[in-house]
């Protein structure tokens, strides 16, 4: 399960070199493949290709950042008119973007989302159910809950965001979502982490960040989840 890449080509290629590749291993993507680095493009078409090849071996989730309001200003927009000079493969980009799934659950036991979870999202059930072309942020409080949203051990059940969207939440949230729905964890990506993954609730939550250095002045670690 890989998090966060932003862009950095490097760390996807050093995830691959130490860890496998398709069809030999697994991968789900968490989202926020895209801005901030310099080779968000380099990314989506390596990865899209070897979903072409390997159609059971990779998996994609959406994240905040496969969204034309943020992809527009954060650098992926840039990087396709430099290399490109028009944006039609930019739009194609964003046109796929917006039917990515929002979740994936693994082995019926773990679920993988991009953000977490909120007051508008109490259910599995509910991931599917979110209309698809899904264009834009404020469409659907479900989707917006699950992209936005962090935890924190300073919280009990939820408080507004310091995002501007989504929520804080909590490890009494965590444990009801986990036992109403019959799982046992979640893994979600979002936040960069200084050693690359971070433990919430007695291990009922991981947050994975696989870019290294991000932006290259944070020093943080990169990490993917082996299951």
């Amino acid at each position: 399960v890989v998090g966060d890449l932003h862009g950095q080509f490097l760390d996807l290629i050093r995830i691959f070199q130490k860890n496998g590749i398709p069809p030999g291993k697994k991968f789900l993507f968490l989202g926020d493949l895209v801005d901030r680095g310099d080779f968000s493009f380099d990314i989506l078409i390596f990865l899209f290709l070897l979903k072409i090849l390997h159609p059971e071996s990779i998996y994609f989730i959406r994240g905040n950042h496969e969204f034309n309001s943020l992809a527009s200003t954060m650098g992926f927009f840039n990087e396709i008119l430099d290399k490109y000079g028009e944006p039609s493969i930019y739009n194609a980009f964003i046109n796929v973007f917006n039917y990515f799934p929002l979740g994936a659950l693994v082995n019926e036991k773990i679920l993988c989302i991009h953000g977490g979870l909120g007051p508008n999202f109490t259910s599995i059930s509910q991931i599917p159910l979110v209309y698809r072309p899904l264009c834009e942020f404020g469409k659907c409080d479900v989707a917006d809950d699950i992209l936005w949203s962090d935890p924190s051990n300073d919280v009990d059940t939820y408080e507004l965001n310091k995002r501007g969207a989504g929520w804080t939440f909590g490890k009494t949230i965590v444990d009801k979502f986990c036992d109403e729905n019959n799982i046992d964890m979640i893994i979600r990506g979002h936040e960069c982490v200084m050693n690359g993954y971070e433990n919430f609730f007695d291990g009922k939550l991981i947050t994975v960040f696989s870019a290294s250095n991000s932006v290259g002045s944070v020093g943080n670690d990169a990490a993917v989840v082996e299951i």
